[in-house]
């Protein structure tokens, strides 16, 4: 487990924007990495009607990720595991 802090607007990250957007979801920013990475992007997929952030290379981690809304409005990050 990782716990991350950031200053509020600091690497433009969608969900960490201003704390005065009392929104689900400001504030926080799940991230997870994993091993499956097409298999959990296939499924993401099937789950929502649009990702939140299409697949991309990370230019700080070199990996790559997606994102996507969880069912509450808090945005997922994925992202692929290297050993």
């Amino acid at each position: 487990m990782l716990l991350c802090l950031h200053a509020w607007g600091a690497h433009e990250h969608p969900s960490l924007a201003s704390p005065d957007t009392a929104r689900p979801g400001n504030g926080l920013l799940l991230f997870f990495r994993v091993d499956d990475y097409e298999q959990s992007l296939a499924s993401a997929r099937s789950l929502v009607a649009a990702l939140d952030e299409e697949p991309a290379r990370n230019p700080n981690t070199g990996t790559m990720e997606f994102a996507l809304r969880d069912p509450d409005g808090y945005r997922v990050m994925v992202s692929a595991w290297l050993p």
